[in-house]
């Protein structure tokens, strides 16, 4: 057996106290930072190369029992890598029938679910935009964030893949060594959703992240 003091009422109050006043600074400061990270967002939303304007084809669901994975490696639309839509453009897929909406908001983080209206599990959607530049630019970064799975073509070429289940967060990849044409570019998105969120943001910088000048994106 073994003996020990208890502490006094007054004691457990003072830790209480202690306990309260950490909670409440914690909390203020995940208060500030996320803020902060909003205002950062929104700044960078107004650059040019910041994506804003996209063609969408969604949803398209899984084939029963494929897997994420397999659902970003197989193409649902031949030749995704090539897609060069119009808005109103139908497409067959499967036996139903899409059609390519035009979609233009202030912020560069786009919500499938949001532009559906409902939360829509296990499937595809595609998202191509045109980018025009006025002389080429090279050594330029892009920065990707995706809920969940996507995958990323410019110009025909595949330049990003990420095949894991994750929580969005903007500018999560960096992909280096983009090089955009004088004149059109085409940039092509697929991102596939499991579950809840279902988001994509694309971002063009300098390769020291200062804003891209030039460019316009239809």
């Amino acid at each position: 057996a073994r003996f020990t003091h208890a502490a006094r009422a007054e004691q457990v109050a003072a830790w209480q106290e202690e306990e309260r006043a950490a909670v409440q600074s914690l909390a203020a400061l995940q208060d500030e930072r996320i803020a902060e990270q909003e205002r950062q967002r929104i700044a960078r939303g107004r650059d040019e190369g910041a994506i804003k304007r996209w063609l969408i084809l969604a949803p398209i669901p899984l084939v029963t029992a494929q897997s994420r994975a397999e659902g970003l490696d197989t193409e649902q639309i031949e030749g995704e890598a090539q897609l060069r839509p119009k808005a109103g453009e139908g497409t067959v897929i499967g036996s139903g029938d899409l059609k390519w909406q035009e979609a233009a908001q202030e912020d560069y983080v786009f919500d499938f679910n949001a532009m559906l209206g409902r939360v829509t599990t296990y499937s595809v959607a595609y998202a191509v935009c045109y980018i025009r530049s006025e002389a080429e630019q090279r050594g330029l970064q892009m920065l990707v964030g995706s809920d969940d799975e996507a995958k990323v073509y410019l110009n025909g070429r595949q330049i990003h893949k990420y095949p894991f289940w994750r929580y969005f967060a903007a500018d999560q990849d960096t992909v280096p060594d983009i090089t955009l044409n004088m004149g059109l570019n085409v940039l092509v998105v697929k991102v596939v959703n499991e579950t809840g969120a279902w988001k994509i943001s694309i971002r063009l910088t300098g390769a020291q992240g200062n804003p891209v000048k030039g460019i316009k994106v239809t």
